[in-house]
């Protein structure tokens, strides 16, 4: 009987996942196109010019894809099917873990709580595809044998098509090559490892290259003020907990104390792994910015990041012993709440990340007499200048 009552239940957050997806395909409809998003379809995609990296908005993978799925329509759901598709992925891979889960709610918790990472699926924007690349090649490695050559080059041939999405996925790379040969320290005797990583490596300097002079002081889009201390990453655990979208201050700094208490956990077999490959992500987050004089990131800029997070909670859930009624109740209850939170942010009709207005109206004013004399006189910005040409009025 026990058996068949989890069986329901992981069905039932199946089931629940994917309205979850449906919820952002629906949103990708109807919600309003976005300035970055506007931005990207009319400089880089609508006008062919797809390898323009002169500043940081340009998401190449994403930029390619959209050139793809905009030949179908120029329409908002079709210049964010890519990111769709990808959440699609996502959700897949997640049904997969909370059918193995000894806990599969609050796996489902875990997976959902983040409702900025699940907004930026609906959006025309490479952070939801960098994510799911990235989620995909942790999955399919700790599928495998961590001695699993051919896993790794999967995984990190995952995470180089998240760099050419978001530059300095880079980091996920060297972590990951640090963690492998961590494991497997006589690999670095293997010529087709040292052949693979000289190759990644090489791809990787015209990458490195785009990503400094797109970080420079006189570029726009990138990183927060110099001026930000060491102090308010460290409050907010790095800024992670930032990207759970809470409503309270005291609530970020409960959350950040919880994950700073379990950094110094001791921890075992893969919840080990991943809190290895979190830390070294965050050494070099602070550092690399440090040495070359760059922004520090935060906010969406740590979305490639939340995987491993997800999947440190994850393992670390997994190995939890519950030994009494009382913690059972705190654990479940924080969840919980974490959850109601996530689907509370839920708005097919306007963006989480960026300010847009009412579809009906902006498309109205597009249609009117006067759309063209509008925008000479600068009103609507790129946004309205989307919306006339997917509309065919030239102007």
């Amino acid at each position: 009987m026990k058996n068949i009552y989890s069986n329901y239940n992981k069905q039932l957050f199946g089931f629940a996942n994917y309205t979850v997806l449906i919820y952002l395909f629906v949103k990708g409809i109807f919600m309003p196109i976005t300035i970055d998003e506007a931005y990207t379809f009319l400089n880089y995609v609508y006008v062919k010019d797809y390898f323009n990296v002169s500043i940081a908005n340009n998401h190449i993978l994403n930029t390619l894809l959209i050139s793809l799925t905009s030949k179908i329509s120029s329409f908002e759901l079709f210049i964010r099917l890519p990111n769709l598709i990808f959440a699609f992925i996502y959700i897949y891979f997640v049904n997969k873990l909370i059918k193995s889960s000894k806990k599969p709610f609050l796996s489902f918790c875990t997976f959902i709580m983040f409702p900025n990472v699940l907004e930026l699926f609906s959006h025309a924007r490479g952070y939801g595809i960098v994510f799911a690349l990235n989620f995909c090649g942790l999955f399919f490695f700790f599928q495998n044998s961590s001695k699993n050559f051919k896993a790794y080059v999967v995984t990190c041939i995952l995470f180089y098509f998240g760099a050419l999405t978001l530059g300095y996925n880079l980091i996920v790379i060297s972590t990951f090559f640090v963690f492998y040969v961590r494991k497997n320290s006589s690999i670095l005797k293997n010529k087709y490892f040292l052949l693979f990583n000289s190759f990644i490596f090489i791809a990787s300097l015209p990458l490195i290259k785009i990503l400094i002079l797109n970080t420079g002081n006189s570029k726009p889009l990138y990183g927060l003020p110099n001026d930000v201390s060491l102090f308010y990453f460290i409050k907010y655990f790095f800024g992670y907990s930032l990207l759970l979208n809470l409503n309270f201050d005291f609530v970020y700094l409960f959350i950040s104390l919880l994950l700073f208490l379990l950094l110094l956990k001791k921890s075992y077999n893969h919840e080990g792994d991943f809190k290895f490959m979190l830390i070294l992500i965050n050494l070099q987050l602070f550092l690399l910015p440090l040495i070359v004089n760059r922004p520090l990131p935060l906010l969406r800029l740590l979305i490639p990041f939340i995987p491993f997070l997800i999947f440190w909670i994850y393992y670390y859930l997994e190995d939890l012993n519950i030994k009494t009624k009382i913690n059972s109740f705190a654990i479940y209850t924080l969840f919980s709440v974490l959850l109601v939170n996530s689907i509370s942010k839920f708005n097919i009709f306007y963006s989480l990340i960026w300010p847009n207005v009412s579809r009906k109206q902006i498309v109205s004013k597009a249609l009117s007499n006067d759309g063209c004399e509008y925008l000479f006189d600068g009103g609507g910005g790129i946004v309205f200048e989307y919306y006339l040409i997917i509309y065919n009025i030239l102007c």
